[in-house]
């Protein structure tokens, strides 16, 4: 998977199962936390983007932020999600 590949995945919460799609904009070295790479801290410190996931453990292996457009307004930022490598597939163009 590269930066700007498109891809889905699904999330659970609450009970309930949400598919998502959205584009790459990160890759996101082992060890690292999101917010500590060039894209994650700049999103973050400009406000950008909305985060949508907790602080916790780094992940053993590469991973990617995913950005996710479409709020309910125009003016709605977009969201970044950082989920499990093993959920996301590749979107055909």
């Amino acid at each position: 998977m590269n930066i700007g590949d498109m891809v889905e995945w699904e999330s659970q919460s609450a009970g309930s199962w949400t598919a998502k799609k959205g584009k790459i904009v990160a890759k996101i070295p082992p060890g690292i936390y999101p917010k500590r790479t060039d894209y994650g801290n700049r999103a973050y410190y400009t406000g950008t983007h909305r985060f949508c996931f907790e602080p916790g453990s780094v992940r053993n292996q590469i991973s990617y932020l995913i950005e996710v457009s479409g709020g309910k307004t125009a003016k709605a930022k977009p969201k970044l999600y950082w989920p499990r490598v093993s959920q996301l597939k590749l979107v055909k163009p």
